[in-house]
């Protein structure tokens, strides 16, 4: 599109949760702030596209009998998705890669604006995701199993005054809030 990042409605929540931290800077608070892409459909301003060349991406390789060890339904192919030229993968991948890329400018605004609002000190930030993406992996496209592509997410928690620590073990995200 030809909109502007802050009208979309993403941009339009960032703007909000922005106006929330201002409003709010001077008392403990809790904002959730959530963010609808890289959810389909995959539109938005031509801005991001512009930094994701088509004919730069490379499709994920394919492994023969990748998965003939998974029982059916769990390895069934959507017949939607068999079809797709080339050159339509390259396109979903690169689409999905820029609204990635706008996502990652709206987390990048609230994490200025913490910042400015000299939060920064004394706010945790955590930031995860709902699930993950298959982008032609196995063959599979959207979120549709329950491999590492589709059930891993980025899962961060910043605290002000702590050291990152790295876990390495199983977590859940049913776990997040009774954590915080």
């Amino acid at each position: 599109t030809h909109e502007s990042p802050r009208m979309t409605p993403d941009g339009t929540t960032a703007n909000r949760i922005i106006q929330l931290m201002a409003n709010n800077r001077d008392k403990p608070f809790f904002i959730a702030a959530g963010f609808h892409k890289p959810h389909q459909p995959w539109v938005g301003p031509k801005a991001f596209f512009d930094e994701h060349s088509i004919e730069a991406i490379q499709l994920p390789p394919t492994l023969a009998g990748d998965t003939d060890d998974i029982p059916s339904p769990a390895a069934e192919i959507l017949p939607d998705d068999s079809v797709h030229t080339t050159q339509q993968r390259k396109q979903a991948i690169a689409a999905y890669h820029a609204m990635v890329t706008m996502t990652d400018a709206f987390v990048g605004q609230l994490l200025r604006a913490l910042d400015e609002l000299a939060l920064s000190r004394s706010t945790i930030v955590v930031f995860t995701s709902d699930h993950g993406f298959h982008l032609g992996e196995h063959d599979f496209w959207a979120k549709v199993s329950l491999l590492d592509e589709s059930s891993q997410v980025p899962f961060i928690i910043s605290v002000p005054g702590k050291q990152p620590a790295v876990c390495h073990s199983l977590t859940e995200l049913l776990d997040l809030y009774p954590t915080l």
